[in-house]
């Protein structure tokens, strides 16, 4: 019984140590952790795309708060226009405008949220503030 409980522990903790574990395509890149409005995010960029790792506790945030508060979060790491994120409330990846380049072709998934960012700005109180334009 002893070793059932411990092995049980053992996944878990697998499991938890994997939640900010880079996606396809970003391993080995550090990561820069930063807070916008109370969501923390692990941010790793490679090339024109970005990938950013919700790492804050938010009991059934909506897409729509995570991405604008995610693709703030992109911005100011990586000083590049996030112009597309897709994902979920949990991993987001945006197509970035780098200046003044046009960012790369999106690639999302049916069972993803994308949206269209712009008029993205931080507002007071470091309030992320912009507009997305979201399909499924």
């Amino acid at each position: 019984m002893k070793v059932l409980v411990f092995l049980s522990l053992l996944v878990v903790a697998g499991l938890l140590s994997a939640c900010n574990t880079a996606g396809r395509g970003f391993g080995g890149v550090p990561a820069k952790t930063l807070t916008v409005d109370g969501a923390r995010f692990d941010i790793r960029q490679v090339g024109g795309v970005a990938e950013a790792i919700r790492t804050s506790a938010h009991p059934l945030p909506r897409f729509d708060w995570v991405a604008l508060r995610g693709a703030m979060a992109i911005q100011i790491v990586t000083g590049c226009e996030p112009k597309w994120i897709v994902g979920d409330p949990s991993v987001l990846r945006a197509g970035l405008s780098c200046n003044g380049a046009a960012p790369p072709r999106v690639t999302a998934t049916p069972k993803q949220v994308l949206c269209e960012v712009s008029n993205l700005r931080r507002g007071i109180g470091d309030v992320a503030e912009g507009d997305l334009t979201c399909s499924r």
